[in-house]
């Protein structure tokens, strides 16, 4: 008896599609792509100490007094953690106002933002503010 036409075993296989091609290209390049951007950032891994940037960003009045916002930048190439960060103010009958703030930490090349609460308006007064220390993570 002859087999019905559902041959299996003779059919020659089907060209591959340009588009195939195209995506498996595209595809490879990707990966390749990734691979040589971690072996990059593995090279160049830049270890430096945190190197943190206090400024003032504004002043807002608030019910208890004046809100300073506050601007941390991290340039160095190290996470900071437990940042303490004070201000001091200088009234204007003469007499230091400091407030201090933590920020849990600041991850190497961000900003992370805090605020702090004078009673007098420190704008036109002489404010400084500075980072106290920080811990290694």
């Amino acid at each position: 008896m002859a087999a019905s036409g559902g041959s299996q075993g003779g059919a020659q296989p089907q060209a591959d599609s340009p588009w195939e091609w195209v995506v498996a290209g595209i595809g490879a390049l990707l990966v390749s792509a990734v691979i040589a951007f971690l072996a990059y950032e593995a090279v160049t891994f830049e270890g430096s100490p945190p190197d943190i940037v206090v400024r003032v960003d504004s002043v807002s009045h608030v019910g208890g007094g004046y809100l300073v916002h506050l601007q941390a930048r991290n340039r160095g190439g190290t996470t900071a953690s437990s940042v303490g960060i004070e201000a001091e103010l200088r009234t204007a009958a003469g007499e230091v106002e400091t407030r201090s703030v933590d920020i849990d930490y600041i991850p190497a090349h961000s900003l992370r933002h805090a605020g702090v609460v004078f009673g007098e308006d420190p704008r036109g007064r002489p404010l400084e503010v500075r980072t106290t220390g920080f811990d290694l993570p």
